[in-house]
């Protein structure tokens, strides 16, 4: 009767188990060791019902099965490594081949359920990244940018001087000859004339 509980508890548990990615994607470079992971709300009693799967699309188009943790088959290329609530697929030497959606899977029984999935993408590092090429290139642009921003400032400033030197000197023109005629009389020389002439 005990028997028959544990097994129907357990049937509940494993039906009510959601399996899910926390990464949406993995990026590694060509002959690294990419790491894809998979939790679980409910613990994974025996970490080696855990299989892993891999489709080239999402959604998935029927799955191809790549490891199954319980043996351990093609141990140079794949790895499983399980806790209570953690399973975590080791891909080694990857290659762009291995390239895809990435799926863990609980077998239960006749259940067999699936996670959301992590898309792998694997970096060529022996053809140079457009991010990686644009970012260099920002750098250039960049500094040729504040240059040219630089250079702009300076002629700006030195124009503002010469039209400000100019409109000095129309305004000193503007003083001296703005009409009126200023000057000294000197009254004692006028009446010194007259008196001679007399």
């Amino acid at each position: 009767m005990r028997l028959l509980n544990f097994l129907l508890f357990s049937e509940v548990v494993v039906s009510q188990m959601v399996l899910y990615n926390p990464q949406n994607i993995v990026m590694a470079d060509v002959g690294a060791t990419a790491v894809i992971s998979c939790v679980s709300n409910a613990t994974i009693e025996d970490g080696t019902l855990i299989s892993w799967y891999k489709t080239s699309s999402k959604p998935a188009k029927s799955p191809k099965r790549v490891k199954a943790c319980q043996n351990d088959n093609d141990a140079h290329k794949y790895g499983c490594k399980n806790s209570a609530y953690k399973a975590n697929l080791e891909i080694y030497n990857v290659q762009i081949i291995d390239s895809g959606v990435y799926f863990c899977a609980y077998h239960y029984v006749t259940l067999l359920r699936f996670s959301n999935g992590t898309a792998l993408i694997i970096r060529d590092g022996s053809k140079e990244d457009f991010t990686t090429s644009c970012k260099s290139y920002l750098g250039f642009v960049l500094c040729g940018g504040l240059l040219l921003l630089l250079v702009l400032t300076v002629h700006l400033f030195w124009q503002y001087k010469q039209i400000d030197k100019k409109a000095q000197d129309v305004t000193h023109q503007d003083r001296d000859s703005d009409g009126i005629v200023y000057a000294h009389l000197d009254m004692s020389r006028l009446t010194q004339g007259r008196k001679q002439q007399r």
